[in-house]
Order: structure tokens, then C-alpha cells, then sequence
């Protein structure tokens, strides 16, 4: 019920779900993950970190669990804790493009254009087709090698 609520944008009522269901099963690391989203959606990201570490500890080859940890650890401008997730994430998978294109922004923001466009390309060479952040993707690129 939590992550149906997740689904529908009601993090808060999906906080409440999850956290019960952590206390009847406290070893399920969907659960931490979801909660950690729940948070990170509330903009709430050292709890979201919290909760990615409970679920990385309970699974530690889920990638997405350190790609979503990197993010929030972006956003309160830990940039190398951010980069070290995102490379764990892609040692995990190094198929899916969301790390590298997380990666990609992070160097472009730092004036790192080298390493942006080398991530951002790599995001599209692994990219599904139809991936939705394609475009966006493409986007920072052109501006990159505009600018």
C-alpha cells in the first residue's frame, strides 16, 4: 500500500505505510528503498539517505538503492559521496543509464565538461529505447559542447 501511495505522489501517507510495514518486517529492503523515494520526494534528504543506507545494508548489489542515495546526497552537496554512489551503482549495472547520466550533470555542474560529456554519452549508449530522459540528456550535451 505504501508504494501505491509512492506511485500517486502521497509521500507522506506512504511514509506512514512503509514505516509500518518495516516494524512487521523490518529485514525487507524494498521497504527502506521505498520510504528512503518517499523522502527524497519531500525533499527530505538525509532522511532518504537513511533510510538507502538500511537498504543497501539489507542488499548491497541494489543499484538503484546507491543511484537514489547518490542523488539525495547531491542535493545536500556532497558531491564526492554522491560521485562514489553513482560508481557503485554502475559497477552494480553497467547497463542502466540513470547513473551516468546523474554522474554526467553532477561534472557538468562542476565545470567538469570532460567527464559530463563522456558520462552523458555513455547514458545514451546504454539507454533503452525510449528512455525519458533521452532528450534532456541529449539537451545538456548540445549545450556543453555549445558553450
Amino acid at each position: 500500500r505504501g508504494f501505491l501511495k509512492l506511485q500517486r505522489e502521497q509521500p507522506e501517507e506512504a511514509i506512514d505505510d512503509l514505516t509500518e510495514a518495516l516494524e512487521l518486517h523490518p529485514y525487507d529492503a524494498m521497504n527502506y528503498y521505498n520510504r528512503g523515494n518517499a523522502h527524497a520526494m519531500m525533499e527530505n534528504y538525509q532522511e532518504a539517505i537513511e533510510d538507502y543506507d538500511e537498504a543497501i545494508e539489507l542488499d548491497p548489489d541494489d543499484a538503484q538503492a546507491y543511484t537514489n542515495r547518490g542523488s539525495a546526497k547531491m542535493k545536500l552537496e556532497d558531491f564526492n559521496g554522491a560521485i562514489d554512489d553513482w560508481d557503485r551503482a554502475i559497477d552494480i549495472d553497467p547497463y542502466d543509464p540513470s547513473p551516468y547520466a546523474k554522474r554526467g550533470a553532477l561534472w557538468n555542474m562542476l565545470d567538469q565538461e570532460d567527464e559530463a560529456i563522456e558520462d552523458l554519452n555513455r547514458a545514451l549508449e546504454v539507454a533503452p529505447d525510449n528512455w525519458p530522459l533521452e532528450q534532456r540528456v541529449r539537451h545538456m550535451l548540445q549545450e556543453i559542447q555549445i558553450g
